[in-house]
């Protein structure tokens, strides 16, 4: 009889913590703050979010991440690390031997210097753009990006790619680990001393979420 009130119990309080979790519906959606630039933070049900730079110094960087609750009306941001590929783009053309790599800031500037690694038949390869922040690398399947202390590693998606546009996150690093509190319509980051900034970000429509988050991928902008 014991174990069995005991059983009771857990279920019970199972579910009074379950039903006292806050819904991800209550916060989805993307918000808005622009003061020089524009910042644009967008909740995803899933427990991710992307995150948006641009106006100023900023040139449409972007990251992502994943977001939890910290409490009934705060939750933690945090982007994942290391992340320095902006923006990535294949093309395809009638050269197949190799596979041309050209690198850009996100202001469009070439990047020379960045070092490009591949493996190639079991061996590590690295290969270095140069003054035209461009190099040519063996066909392969991934490639290993690193720059300013950080590197990333990216999947070739198609074994057609003979050409690979890489757009680098330079000097300016879109990294959020961050906590917000939850208002009406509005998120209001906190500092370190749980305290909100004078301004909050103001949550927009679904058409401007649209527009600055486009649900299908081959929309975004493409690297010049």
């Amino acid at each position: 009889m014991k174990k069995t009130c005991f059983i009771l119990l857990l279920v019970f309080c199972g579910a009074i913590y379950v039903s006292s979790q806050p819904n991800p519906s209550k916060i989805t959606g993307a918000y808005q703050f622009c003061p020089f630039h524009c910042e644009v933070y967008k909740i995803n049900s899933d427990g991710t979010f992307d995150y948006l730079i641009d106006g100023d110094l900023y040139n449409d960087q972007r990251t992502e991440g994943k977001w939890t609750w910290v409490g009934e009306d705060r939750i933690h941001l945090k982007s994942r690390d290391n992340r320095i590929i902006n923006r990535i783009e294949e093309k395809t053309t009638n050269i197949k031997d190799d596979i041309l790599v050209r690198v850009l800031d996100t202001m469009g500037a070439m990047f020379p210097g960045i070092e490009i690694g591949i493996t190639d038949n079991g061996i590590e390869r690295t290969f270095i753009t140069d003054e035209n922040g461009s190099c040519r690398i063996p066909q392969t399947k991934s490639i290993k990006v690193s720059a300013l202390g950080y590197s990333e590693t990216y999947n070739i998606e198609s074994a057609q790619t003979s050409q690979i546009l890489i757009e680098i996150l330079a000097g300016i690093d879109p990294h959020v680990d961050s906590i917000f509190k939850i208002e009406r319509e509005a998120l209001c980051k906190l500092d370190e001393d749980g305290k909100p900034f004078e301004n909050c970000y103001k949550k927009i429509s679904k058409k401007q979420t649209e527009r600055l988050f486009p649900s299908i991928k081959q929309e975004k902008k493409p690297i010049d």
